[in-house]
């Protein structure tokens, strides 16, 4: 009789383990299924983050930039709306790509990774201006988050065209706008001739967003 117990109760703790591992498989299976897509993945937040710049071939920058979007990140193209007017006066509407061979993504270290391995990427830009590390190298160029947000406002409210220049230019003091669509945009203030002010957004590694701006629109801020 005792003998038959313990039996029982071997046949009891092997279909308890049994179940354990079931629940245990079970979860791991739930936790896999977890990451649908490259922003969601496991580890990875936005804090750990940043504004990366990609080099695409000529005429595949709003290509490349879907491709990366339908592939879940986080990408900006920017863009502005030219009118053309044609010999008979209709007028066309098209985009202009501010910025040619270039794509904005934000990605952690590890996405970067993996992205650089996409056929229709050539590089990630670096930073010349930075210090070279132990392999000589130049470190990868990252816009912060404040100048991509400016850059997007810019863009989104100015119905004046918006240019990129160089680092050689010379700045002048900081101003923010007070009227109009751009009413808050903070910038440098390039004089350039009688009559012509022009507000300018850094963009680190890049140069600066350049748009005209009328001095009546604008107040100085203190340094």
């Amino acid at each position: 009789m005792s003998k038959r117990k313990n039996e029982q109760k071997d046949q009891l703790c092997k279909q308890n383990m049994t179940t354990e591992s079931s629940v245990k498989e079970d979860k791991t299976a739930g936790m896999v299924q977890l990451a649908p897509c490259a922003s969601c993945a496991v580890g990875v937040s936005d804090l750990n983050k940043k504004w990366f710049i990609i080099q695409v071939n000529n005429n595949t920058e709003k290509a490349s930039s879907e491709k990366l979007s339908d592939l879940g990140y986080e990408t900006y193209l920017p863009v502005q709306e030219v009118t053309s007017i044609w010999k008979d006066g209709r007028k066309k509407v098209r985009q202009r790509i501010l910025i040619p061979n270039i794509v904005f993504i934000r990605l952690s270290e590890q996405e970067r990774k993996d992205v650089l391995s996409f056929p229709f990427v050539k590089r990630f830009m670096v930073n010349r201006a930075g210090s070279l590390n132990s392999f000589h190298r130049h470190p990868i160029a990252t816009i912060p988050d404040e100048q991509m947000n400016q850059l997007k406002f810019m863009l989104g409210q100015s119905e004046s065209s918006v240019s990129i220049e160089s680092n050689q230019l010379v700045l002048g003091s900081r101003i923010r706008i007070v009227r109009g669509l751009l009413r808050g945009l903070e910038g440098e203030l390039l004089q350039c001739s009688v009559g012509k002010s022009y507000i300018m957004v850094s963009l680190d590694c890049l140069g600066y967003a350049k748009l005209e701006v009328s001095l009546s629109d604008i107040n100085l801020l203190n340094n």
